[in-house]
Formats: C-alpha cells, sequence, structure tokens
C-alpha cells in the first residue's frame, strides 16, 4: 500500500501574515427591569404547563404569562398579580410569587 507525506507549506524565509485582530468584546447587556405590576384575570391554561393566558385591564388582547409548575390547571377564571419584565428583547410576563 503506498503512503502520502505532506510537505511543509512554508520555508524558513518565508513570511507569515498577521492574523486580523480579534472582534471587540461586546458590552455585556443590561439585567432585566421590572417596568409594571397590574391585576389579571386568567383566561385558559396554555399547551404549555408552565404558561397561562390572562386578560389583563386596560390593555388589548391576552398576555401570556409564566408561572411555576404547581400552579398548572389551578388558576383559570382568577385573578392574579402580574409583572412585566422589560429587556432589551422585549417585555415578558411573569406571576408574582407570593401567588398561592
Amino acid at each position: 500500500m503506498k503512503t502520502f507525506t505532506t510537505k511543509a507549506a512554508f520555508k524558513k524565509n518565508d513570511v507569515y501574515e498577521r492574523a486580523p485582530d480579534p472582534a471587540p468584546i461586546p458590552e455585556k447587556p443590561k439585567p432585566p427591569q421590572q417596568t409594571n405590576i397590574f391585576e389579571a384575570t386568567c383566561i385558559a391554561q396554555a399547551p404549555n404547563p408552565q404558561w397561562i393566558y390572562c386578560k389583563a385591564d386596560g390593555k388589548d388582547g391576552k398576555l401570556a404569562v409564566i408561572i411555576p409548575k404547581r400552579l398548572s390547571g389551578k388558576l383559570v377564571g382568577k385573578r392574579v398579580q402580574v409583572e412585566a419584565i422589560s429587556d432589551e428583547t422585549g417585555t415578558s410576563y411573569r406571576i408574582l410569587p407570593n401567588q398561592s
């Protein structure tokens, strides 16, 4: 069987190209900020058990709100306090931790 050998591409007198400068380190993103607390009525359980759909007073449409797993299926038709959390990607909603 034939074996192949490779030869070095550079010789001692060859000049190496300098590698490009690395990209600058991006700034650390800002932490999420709590922007609002309001009451909402839970209208349905979402297909994912960690989410519910709520209708908030003064807001159009329904909001997807994240909840603890232990509360899944127990909040439909009840009033809950929801906090809005805003960051660079947008606004998300979660139930306040003292709900039970």
